[in-house]
């Protein structure tokens, strides 16, 4: 059985040729692939927002936050694409979500700032790096025991769940 993964990345790289690529090679390796974005239509249609939603009513920013929440719960696995130079907040805030529930989480990111890689099981810090599946930096790496303790942490544990979807905190 094929694992799921879920791709979040911003808004803006959304249908683009670089967005396909990623999907594409995620999927040749093994994942069926969630793209939120792709989802997230019906939404856009029952608010009648079509294109970046710049000021969101609260109602509709309520269901995109729950809608995510609820498919990035039923997948496998976090996959998260953070391109230079675009806004990537709820990009960030579903692989801390992820991390929380302790789903495997990877990132591709230009950056590897100190929050990405505390919060990734691997890390590739450039398109090419993931083209070739050379991570920049993996978690309990049997080549690199001491990779886990590089920010302090060997294990995530799972201490809060959002109120958003009706749990609270554990």
């Amino acid at each position: 059985m094929k694992k799921s993964v879920y791709f979040a990345h911003p808004f803006d790289t959304w249908k683009t040729e670089l967005e396909q690529k990623i999907a594409d090679i995620l999927r040749e390796r093994g994942y069926d692939v969630v793209n939120p974005l792709d989802k997230e239509n019906c939404l856009n249609e029952k608010y009648g927002v079509f294109g970046y939603y710049e000021q969101p009513s609260l109602p509709f920013a309520h269901d995109i936050v729950k809608y995510d929440f609820e498919m990035l719960t039923a997948c496998d696995e976090y996959f998260g694409w953070l391109p230079k130079g675009i806004t990537i907040v709820g990009t960030v805030v579903e692989m801390i979500w992820a991390c929380r529930q302790g789903k495997p989480v990877t990132v591709l990111s230009y950056k590897p700032n100190p929050f990405l890689l505390v919060y990734s099981d691997k890390f590739f810090a450039s398109l090419e790096d993931f083209i070739k599946n050379h991570p920049s930096w993996i978690r309990n790496n049997p080549k690199d025991p001491d990779a886990a303790y590089y920010f302090g942490i060997k294990e995530r544990k799972s201490t809060f769940v959002t109120p958003i979807l009706g749990e609270g905190k554990k």
